[in-house]
């Protein structure tokens, strides 16, 4: 006599997810992911270095994170904020040598890779300036 099951996550859950993500600061406009962490708190970044342990889809993972970071998972792919002097964001994509770009956005075609799950893009690593931070 429990009623109706909704079976997978709850609506109260599902706006808890996104309201993360909206805190995180992960837009997506035209169909590129950009990462505006303007309602992140700046005591949310580590203080200290720590093992961040992870499930992703080569299975379990762990890597050391260094103090002042802050780390968490997009379409299965870990995301590493740093706090820098500029904003600028590297991404370790499949076959090539991850470089630095200018600015927050990923850019069309790995935003798709993302989205699609595909395996291209591995690493996401974001510079985030602090005055951008609450």
């Amino acid at each position: 006599f429990a009623g109706a099951q909704q079976p997978g996550m709850t609506g109260q859950v599902k706006e808890d997810v996104i309201s993360r993500f909206a805190e995180l600061g992960v837009r997506v406009r035209s169909g590129e992911v950009r990462f505006e962490p303007s309602y992140l708190a700046r005591d949310e970044f580590s203080t200290q270095p720590a093992e961040w342990r992870y499930v992703a889809a080569a299975g379990e993972q762990h890597e050391q994170l260094p103090a002042g970071s802050l780390a968490f998972l997009l379409c299965g792919v870990p995301v590493v904020y740093r706090r820098a002097d500029t904003a600028r964001i590297r991404v370790h994509a499949d076959g090539a040598e991850a470089q630095w770009r200018p600015g927050n956005a990923l850019g069309p075609e790995l935003s798709a890779a993302l989205f699609r799950r595909d395996g291209t893009v591995k690493r996401i690593d974001v510079e985030v300036e602090p005055d951008r931070l609450r």
